[in-house]
């Protein structure tokens, strides 16, 4: 019942019928149909991504009550609003010798900043379907964890800092928003990227960075990208405002710029690429319904 004057709809989630999963940044996870009217709401610190796994239940970033640190959790809930996993991001760290990683507790109440929850959908050689990567922001951390062993399977921190949305590709690759931070001056060391790890060489590579680099991408917090079927990339660059798609040489595709009538740029808020395959499959079919 608190009252605001913004509400910051993060990343919302839109499912086949024309529902939308939604919440503010920090607020409660709602549910709405197409016709706008609230199926459920639950209360909670909710932030961050939504993301679907292959059992249709819905990956989302909570917040567990702590008196001294902000003690990210995951939280697994079905589309009916039951939660169904729900996991410390600092206890599966110390519950798999990994505390000694947070070297930052004893400075900040934010140690860990979880911003990023991608479930594997299928089976690979370094992963099963039903594991997760976590992005861990403060910790310039990617981890790769499985709920259902409570093993932490993989993590690398670096060489992305301060990084944003980890995507998987194919069976053994992962994509990594890179924000690329300078924290003596604490803004963007140039442009940010997008990495690609791979697990069989143990590399990193960075296929677009001339693209970052001629459309001057720069955000200093945030950001997401999508490596789309052809090798183009969509791009939320969201403190500055700007969605693109370009292909790997830097021509842009398609640009938007979230400017009002006011000449004011206002931020994004982790935007979701949908194919025109997605948007007919998801909306065009129940057009003929009408909302009372």
């Amino acid at each position: 019942n608190k009252k605001i004057k913004t509400f910051q709809m993060k990343h919302p989630f839109l499912f086949n019928n024309g529902d939308l999963l939604f919440k503010d940044q920090g607020g409660p996870l709602i549910l709405i149909d197409r016709c706008s009217k609230i199926k459920w709401v639950k209360e909670g610190t909710y932030h961050h991504s939504i993301e679907m796994d292959h059992n249709r239940d819905l990956w989302v970033g909570s917040q567990i009550p702590t008196e001294n640190f902000v003690n990210d959790s995951i939280e697994k809930i079905s589309k009916d609003g039951v939660i169904k996993f729900k996991k410390s991001v600092y206890e599966l760290l110390k519950e798999n010798n990994l505390e000694h990683l947070i070297v930052t507790s004893k400075e900040t109440i934010d140690p860990i900043h979880l911003n990023d929850i991608q479930p594997v959908l299928v089976d690979g050689p370094f992963w099963n379907k039903g594991d997760i990567f976590l992005s861990l922001r403060n910790l310039s951390m990617i981890i790769l964890y499985r709920p259902t062993t409570n093993k932490v399977l993989w993590y690398q921190q670096g060489p992305w800092i301060y990084q944003h949305d980890v995507d998987i590709l194919g069976n053994n690759e992962i994509s990594i928003f890179n924000d690329n931070l300078n924290l003596e001056k604490n803004k963007v060391n140039g442009n940010n990227n997008t990495l690609i790890y791979n697990f069989s060489s143990k590399k990193t590579f960075n296929p677009y960075k001339k693209a970052y680099e001629i459309n001057k991408i720069a955000t200093p917090e945030a950001g997401l990208s999508e490596i789309l079927n052809n090798n183009d990339i969509f791009v939320e660059e969201t403190l500055n405002g700007r969605l693109l798609r370009m292909d790997k040489n830097g021509k842009i595709i398609w640009e938007y710029i979230n400017r009002s009538s006011d000449k004011k740029l206002y931020i994004l808020s982790w935007s979701r690429y949908l194919s025109n395959k997605i948007v007919t499959k998801k909306l065009l079919n129940d057009l003929s319904k009408t909302c009372l």
